[in-house]
């Protein structure tokens, strides 16, 4: 591995140690913050590791999903 190469993969884990996870108390203010800076980013949609943090789904699936329909 180059240098370059693990240093982008510290950074990656600085970055993935950083983040939200599942179950965080987030304020609706901080959503909104953190929503507009993925919009500045470049590949805003994958994490560090190339797993997706965005997802598109239709509205009714949302809705089954939470047994609404």
């Amino acid at each position: 591995q180059s240098t370059v190469e693990r240093l982008e993969r510290v950074a990656a884990t600085l970055a993935c140690h950083a983040a939200l996870r599942a179950g965080d108390d987030v304020t609706e203010a901080d959503a909104r913050a953190l929503l507009e800076q993925m919009d500045n980013t470049d590949l805003s949609g994958w994490c560090p590791h190339g797993r997706p943090v965005v997802m598109r789904a239709r509205f009714e699936d949302v809705g089954r999903w939470f047994q609404r329909t």
